[in-house]
């Protein structure tokens, strides 16, 4: 699944969300799961424990560039 993996440095905030966003759903994109939250190996529960759905809803929505990402409201 990661095998395309290389070090990478975020040039921005835009390139830092832009990238965390596809790291947490790659789990879904491929299939291993169907919620991102089912993931056992992601550290989304803990950022939607500290920061809450409706914050992760905007960074998705705020960042799309990784269009295949079809995220759903129930994570």
């Amino acid at each position: 699944m990661w095998w395309n993996y290389w070090d990478y440095c975020p040039r921005d905030e835009r390139d830092f969300y832009r990238h965390l966003n596809y790291l947490l759903w790659n789990p879904v994109k491929h299939g291993c799961v169907t919620r991102v939250r089912d993931w056992p190996h992601s550290s989304f529960q803990s950022l939607l424990d500290e920061f809450g759905a409706e914050r992760l809803r905007t960074q998705f929505r705020d960042y799309p560039d990784f269009r295949e990402l079809a995220v759903t409201d129930d994570f």
